[in-house]
Order: structure tokens, then C-alpha cells, then sequence
């Protein structure tokens, strides 16, 4: 699998979120499949699809995140908490970021 560096943000509630805007709807299942294997996640709920978005939370048993899509971001994995960020940073990481990438690193 391989994806274009992507960015470190903050969302309206300071959630730290990396995202790939380039990353096609198409290629949302893979990516959070892959993404759920590697990181031994398992879905905290349903698949939710509409239009323009897709979205679901995974855990770990410890750590939440959101791996999702939209038509704004394309790709996105957002931590639900401060100690989910490391998780985030270690999903960022395997999705080909490097710290060159982005000054702040998030």
C-alpha cells in the first residue's frame, strides 16, 4: 500500500488528526482494513456511509480512534483521546509520513 505524505491537524475539539486528501472513496475499505490489521484494531461500531462520508471507530481495548473519509479530507484517522495521539502518529507513519513531511509534526 502505497500513499502521498498527507498532514497532521487539530480538529474544533483539539483531537490530533492525520489525514490524506488524495485518498479516493473507492479506497477507504482497504485503507481501514489494512490500517485495523496492522494496528490489531477491531470496529467499535458500524460502518457508517452517506453521501460524500464514511466512518467508524476502532479500539485496541485501550486506545479509540476514527478512521474515516470525506469528500473535504479524503482519508482521515482522528484520535478520541490525548492517549490515542501515539496511535495516530504510529497510523501516520505507516501510511508513509516522515517527520520532513510537516514542520510541526501535529
Amino acid at each position: 500500500m502505497h500513499s502521498p505524505p498527507g498532514a497532521f491537524h487539530r480538529d474544533a475539539s483539539s483531537r490530533l488528526r492525520y489525514e490524506i486528501d488524495s485518498i479516493d472513496q473507492i479506497e477507504y475499505p482497504e485503507y481501514a482494513s489494512r490500517i485495523a490489521q496492522h494496528f490489531g484494531l477491531r470496529p467499535a461500531c458500524e460502518l457508517i456511509a452517506g453521501p460524500g462520508e464514511m466512518f467508524c471507530d476502532y479500539t485496541d481495548g485501550t486506545n479509540e480512534i476514527e478512521v474515516a473519509w470525506d469528500t473535504w479530507s479524503g482519508l482521515f484517522a482522528t484520535a478520541k483521546s490525548e492517549a490515542s495521539e501515539t496511535l495516530v502518529r504510529s497510523i501516520a507513519v505507516y501510511l508513509g509520513y516522515t517527520p520532513s513531511d510537516q514542520a510541526d509534526g501535529g
